[in-house]
């Protein structure tokens, strides 16, 4: 059960919080074409290149949780 739990968290965190922030990211990004990003342009891409990549480690964490717990579920 917890491994689903673990599991059921990452997929919570991926299509809840990374996929739209990475949405607006390209977004953004696409406006810039052509043209040099502003301070708050930049400002706005660094934060959210820093939140995708923490996200991303709590993502890799809950899955490592996961597999870990169905792997040790398993021998019990």
């Amino acid at each position: 059960f917890a491994g689903f739990v673990f599991t059921l968290g990452a997929m919570v965190v991926g299509l809840g919080f990374i996929a739209p922030t990475g949405i607006r990211f390209v977004n953004l990004s696409k406006g810039l074409e052509g043209r040099a990003p502003n301070a708050d342009e930049t400002a706005q891409l660094a934060q959210m290149s820093s939140r995708i990549e923490s996200l991303g480690r709590l993502s890799f964490i809950l899955i490592l949780l996961a597999v870990g717990t169905m792997v040790v579920i398993r021998y019990i």
